[in-house]
Order: C-alpha cells, then sequence, then structure tokens
C-alpha cells in the first residue's frame, strides 16, 4: 500500500509539535457541516471487482454524446478529424517535443523548424504573406486580428459578421470593449451577411470588417464581395483551414488578414481544448502581427538553420508598444 500508517508514537510527537491535544483539533477550521460523520455509513454499493468496476463506468460514460455516437458538427468549431498515427508519432520524437525554447536558437533547431514548416503551410492555406506561431486559439486570435487593425488604422470602430462564431464575438468584447472600441455588428440575410448592411454602416471610423466562411451555420460566403470597400477598412477573413483546401483562399479573396482555428488540422478534440489560433496576413502588416516569425537561414558552416525574425510580445518590455497584451 502507498500509504504507511502513523504509531502511536508518531502521533504524539506530531500533537507535541504543535501544542495540540487530539488529531481532531487538526481539522476545527472546517465547518461540522462538511465534515464526514464517522458513526454514519457511507451510501455505497456492495463490493465490485476491478472488472465489474470498469464495466459500470463504461457503460455511464457511453450514456454521454459523442464525435463517435452523434453528429460530429455539433462540436461548433471543434470537430473530430480523422489524425493519422504517424502524427502522433512525429511530433512525440524528441527532437521535436523536448527542444528547448525558440529564444536561444543555437539548442531549440527542432523547435524553430517545426515552426517554420507551419508557418509554411498556413501561408500556403491562407493565401497571406506572414504568418506567426501562434495564438491560444481561433477567438483569440480573431480578437488579435481586430487589435491588430485597430492599431494599423487608428481607428476605433469595427464590424463584426453577426453570423460569426459567438464565442468568437464574446471574445473580442472581452478584449476590446474596456478600450472603448466600437462594435457593431452586420445583419445577415438568409444566413448570409448582408453586404447592404455592411455598406449602410461604413464610415471613416471603421477599423475592420470580420466575415467568417463557412460561417458559423456553415455556409460559404463570398469575401470578394466585401473586399471591393477595403480601402475605407481592413478585411479580415476568418476560416477553418481544412475548408481552405477547397474554396478560394482569403488571400485570392482580396482580405487583408486571416484567422482561424487550428484544432482541426490534427489536434485532438479534447473535451474543447487547448487549441492553437491561426493567424496570417499581407506583408504590409507584418510589423504588427503579434507572436513569432521564425526564418529559415545558414549558420556560419553553410547547414541550413532556423531563428527568430520578428519576436514583439510583451516578454520583450515593449510597453504601450508591444503587438500583444
Amino acid at each position: 500500500m502507498a500509504n504507511i500508517s502513523l504509531t502511536r508514537t508518531e502521533i504524539a510527537e506530531i500533537l507535541n509539535k504543535l501544542s495540540l491535544k487530539k488529531i481532531d483539533d487538526l481539522f476545527e477550521i472546517i465547518p461540522n457541516k462538511f465534515k464526514f460523520n464517522i458513526n454514519k455509513e457511507l451510501d455505497l454499493t456492495h463490493p465490485l471487482s476491478e472488472q465489474e468496476i470498469e464495466k459500470y463506468f463504461t457503460d455511464i460514460s457511453s450514456t454521454n454524446k459523442n464525435s463517435i455516437n452523434s453528429l460530429f458538427f455539433m462540436g461548433g468549431g471543434s470537430y473530430d478529424h480523422y489524425i493519422p498515427k504517424v502524427v502522433d508519432t512525429i511530433s512525440s520524437r524528441s527532437e521535436f517535443y523536448t527542444a528547448y525554447t525558440p529564444y536561444q536558437p543555437e539548442v531549440s533547431q527542432g523547435t524553430l523548424q517545426y515552426l517554420y514548416e507551419f508557418q509554411s503551410m498556413i501561408c500556403s492555406l491562407s493565401g497571406m504573406d506572414v504568418s506567426n506561431a501562434s495564438l491560444y486559439d481561433g477567438a483569440s486570435a480573431v480578437a488579435e486580428a481586430c487589435s491588430m487593425a485597430i492599431s494599423a488604422t487608428k481607428k476605433n470602430k469595427i464590424l463584426l459578421s453577426s453570423l460569426l462564431h459567438p464565442n468568437y464575438v464574446s471574445v473580442i468584447r472581452t478584449y476590446l470593449e474596456p478600450r472603448g472600441v466600437d462594435i457593431v455588428m452586420i445583419e445577415n440575410s438568409n444566413s448570409i451577411t448582408c453586404i447592404k448592411s455592411c455598406l449602410n454602416l461604413m464610415n471613416e471610423d471603421i477599423a475592420c470588417i470580420v466575415v467568417q466562411s463557412p460561417n458559423y451555420y456553415g455556409i460559404v460566403e463570398d469575401w470578394s464581395s466585401f473586399s471591393t470597400i477595403k480601402d475605407k477598412a481592413l478585411l479580415i477573413a476568418v476560416s477553418d483551414p481544412v475548408s481552405m483546401s477547397l474554396l478560394k483562399s482569403p488571400g485570392d479573396a482580396g482580405a487583408d488578414i486571416y484567422v482561424g482555428e487550428g484544432q482541426t488540422l490534427g489536434n485532438y478534440m479534447e473535451f474543447g481544448g487547448p487549441y492553437l489560433g491561426l493567424l496570417s496576413c499581407t506583408k504590409k502588416f507584418t510589423r504588427k502581427i503579434p507572436g513569432r516569425i521564425i526564418g529559415k537561414t545558414v549558420d556560419i558552416d553553410g547547414n541550413e538553420a532556423y531563428s527568430m525574425v520578428l519576436q514583439t510580445r510583451e516578454q520583450h518590455i515593449r510597453r504601450d508598444k508591444a503587438t500583444s497584451n
């Protein structure tokens, strides 16, 4: 047994050291209503064997709705895509998962390499010039993108599609309302973001327009129709990265910033997280991007090497000039 009981001599020694008379005095701070009455029996069934206990809890857990026994588009942004076993094998190799912090390239080439490969893939999918590595989740990525737009345009009002994931809207409000940012929702028509409503809301104070495609209800939106007014505000395109392998990319549709949830690229659902946030943009906004950008180069001997080329977050003591807090 892992528990080795104390002898009476040891108990007496403890009580003497603590100037207490009995063990119960140790628990005086706990209200009696929260203490178990030793004279009352626990409400337990008869004893079960190990196999019976396992079956008992398996039967209970099988009553839960999950991605195997139900339609998995119920995930609302978290989906049970098939993940080949080789993903776990590669990601658990020691040169990647035990690599040192990327801030010291001489001992973190494994980490820097996979971050570089990740950025390259996100740029290919999104049609953007630059990707960071990375943000906390899809919701915080959208909020950071809005913050980028506000910083870049020096404007203080944003337009959000009413068909944007409600969790994303909630996090945007948490990020930006305390900063005095005016958040306005664009109406929808037949589950499509209404371009006319957007045009009616446009003025010189708008920093960005945020449109998700496929939207929260799974319907594909037309980013290109919103990019026609992007001379007045930045266009932030939100999308599931898997869908971008088939649809016109945000870059080709004229978006300035792409954001999304990266869970579907190879992470398990994990009861809702933690996941990773995707963020990429055109070259123009590179200096405004939060997080880290990894570059590929050669070392003094001409060998392939990786290092950080941009790292502008709050840990570098940039204070009010930090791209993210």
